[in-house]
């Protein structure tokens, strides 16, 4: 098949999930034989290579107006390729790609998008006017797609209370590379020796954007309260950057063995899973399925999250506790059991590890080439 990816994000490292969804799913469909080309914005001094072409188109910061400026010339420059190329299917990819592309789009082409945010009228994130216009985009998005995929089953649910979505939606999960967390290098702890922990500290891993529906405030109000209940050698480290960041650093500064090490790339980040012992994801609102939660997994680390939409449906009580949003009580009681037993811990990963196997991307990239193909066909696979 020859395959038009249309994505607002494209990065291997220091994006969203998004991106990194989109980038590994182009990697596999080559490795399975297609062929794949991208419209995409990509950061002014990137430097990302790739085994597939990329037609670069500028994002503007403006909220709305730039979004329909890039989906405008994203579809201008979709027109243009398939006056040269003939694609099969064309997979647009969610919230932002697809801001006005649907509305514009009449290829005969199927269209095939992939939603990763949830539904747009119930996303906390947006303001009353930015949900309204999303409602229109979603409703006219799913009208003219032949399929959409959803990564977790509630952005399924929603979409089906509207009876028009029944026959489109299927469910198909995020991906991990998973050989790339699960194998260790090397025998060397070289995250902890950076950062000087020690051998003998529990250390508690949350990597993601640091904003306020990540609950990273919950995370540390919870750590607050274990240092002040109990004498383990905690340690929390907080990877990654977002508009809470500082503030955070400074409303946090008295919390013991607590670091901010901003973005982590490539081996650096596989270290510090690896050399981690728990993994925490307290968001607040529900998530497509976290790519960090998978590479956690992958890695072979036990889990803590909150109950939200992404996270129910892959973890399991055999190597994981759910809380609730916003209780840091809770969630520093569900640590608290978690690191009770270190044997007990260790094993939970591996099951973690073995579970995680099954969203290893040649398995979701195959679910998701077969999708393309009933769309030539006309049928639709089981979900």
């Amino acid at each position: 098949m020859r395959i038009l990816m249309v994505t607002s994000e494209l990065h291997e490292e220091g994006s969203g999930g998004g991106g990194i969804y989109v980038y590994q799913l182009c990697k596999e469909l080559i490795r399975q034989g297609h062929e794949v080309d991208v419209i995409a914005s990509l950061k002014s001094r990137s430097k990302l290579r790739t085994p597939f072409k990329i037609f670069k188109i500028n994002l503007s910061k403006l909220p709305i107006l730039g979004m329909i400026k890039w989906g405008i010339e994203a579809y201008v420059c979709s027109i243009k390729l398939m006056q040269t190329t003939k694609y099969d299917v064309i997979n647009v990819h969610c919230p932002l790609s697809s801001s006005i592309y649907p509305f514009v789009y009449a290829s005969r082409i199927p269209m095939v998008i992939t939603i990763h945010t949830g539904w747009s009228l119930t996303n906390p994130r947006y303001p009353l006017h930015q949900k309204m216009f999303s409602l229109i985009r979603d409703l006219v998005s799913c009208i003219k797609s032949r399929k959409i995929i959803v990564l977790n089953k509630s952005y399924g649910q929603e979409l089906r209370r509207w009876s028009i979505y029944q026959e489109k939606i299927v469910y198909i999960p995020n991906a991990v590379d998973w050989q790339r967390f699960a194998i260790k290098r090397n025998g060397k702890e070289t995250f902890r020796e950076k950062f000087r922990i020690p051998r003998e500290a529990i250390v508690l891993f949350y990597m993601g954007r640091i904003a306020k529906y990540k609950g990273v405030e919950s995370l540390l109000d919870a750590i607050r309260i274990l240092q002040k209940t109990t004498r383990e050698h905690i340690w929390v480290i907080i990877a990654g950057d977002g508009p809470l960041r500082s503030s955070l650093m400074k409303k946090y500064c008295n919390l013991q063995n607590v670091l901010f090490t901003g973005s982590l790339w490539k081996s650096e980040k596989t270290s510090a899973y690896q050399e981690s012992d728990l993994f925490v994801i307290p968001s607040v609102r529900g998530e497509g399925m976290p790519t960090v939660l998978l590479e956690a997994m992958a890695a072979g680390l036990p889990i803590i999250s909150t109950r939200i939409p992404g996270t129910v449906e892959v973890i399991r009580k055999e190597f994981g506790m759910l809380v609730n949003p916003s209780d840091p009580m809770e969630l520093a009681r569900a640590i608290l059991d978690m690191i009770a037993d270190a044997s007990s811990l260790r094993k939970m990963g591996q099951k973690a590890k073995l579970w995680s196997r099954q969203f290893d991307w040649s398995i979701i990239g195959e679910q998701i080439a077969e999708l393309f193909r009933s769309c030539l066909k006309d049928e639709t696979p089981e979900s």
